[in-house]
């Protein structure tokens, strides 16, 4: 008898916790919902293309927002900052590519994502568009064996030959993608984090820097204003060139 009271209060602990938690989720909207997020290509940038041009279409997207970041590295002397901001994050603005990507992505599909976006969740953006591919290939490849024959043939009916072969060529795929899209992402996010480490010190350079421009250009300005108020006080004194004689 005494043994059975520590398992009693363990379920009753863990029935407690379920049923305080309640698979709550935070929407997009800020709204609280009770329910997980569906992990599948519907409502993803995956939905409307082919499989075939799925692996292509992952990474050239990465890739090219990796290029549009690491040339905007070097280029933070020009670049738009916002200087007024009190967070670093919001100093940035996103690059074209970046928000592009980022809103056909669910976190930042409303307006509020799209205005709180900047060059700084370079890291979040992606690995949410990573979760979104390997959610559409985990979807297609437990339901590979229908969508096969619905996808290569007009009939009721596939020969066996075609459909195993072309199963086992989605599958390889499918395999490949899922092991080698993290971990090439991860790393590629290590790296970037390396480069961009002492990025905020080159920002807030960059930013006093303009801020000294302004101070110089203000103080030019009052300069030259003050050198005429004599002139405006003194219409005939020894700043003004005499009257020619009748």
């Amino acid at each position: 008898m005494n043994s059975l009271r520590p398992r009693v209060s363990a379920l009753l602990l863990t029935l407690f916790t379920l049923s305080a938690c309640d698979l709550i989720t935070v929407s997009n909207d800020g709204f609280k919902t009770a329910r997980l997020a569906p992990c599948s290509k519907e409502e993803t940038p995956f939905a409307s293309i082919p499989f075939a041009d799925w692996p292509r279409t992952y990474h050239g997207t990465v890739s090219s927002i990796i290029e549009a970041h690491l040339r905007e590295l070097g280029k933070t002397g020009t670049l738009e900052l916002r200087c007024t901001e009190e967070d670093y994050g919001k100093l940035l603005k996103p690059t074209d590519e970046l928000r592009g990507l980022a809103t056909t992505l669910a976190p930042w599909k409303t307006s509020t994502g799209q205005s709180d976006l900047s060059e700084a969740n370079l890291g979040p953006v992606l690995l949410e568009y990573l979760r979104d591919y390997e959610c559409a290939l985990s979807e297609r490849d437990n339901f590979l064996s229908v969508i096969v024959p619905r996808e290569h043939s007009s009939t009721d009916s596939m020969e066996r030959g075609a459909y195993n072969t072309e199963k086992g060529k989605q599958e390889e795929l499918i395999a490949r993608e899922r092991a080698v899209a993290r971990p090439a992402l991860e790393r590629t996010l290590i790296i970037i984090g390396g480069l961009d480490r002492l990025r905020p010190l080159g920002v807030d350079v960059e930013c006093l820097k303009r801020t000294s421009l302004d101070i110089r250009n203000s103080l030019g300005l009052v300069s030259q204003a003050v050198s005429c108020l004599a002139r405006l006080r003194d219409t005939q004194g020894s700043l003004r060139d005499p009257p020619q004689a009748p």
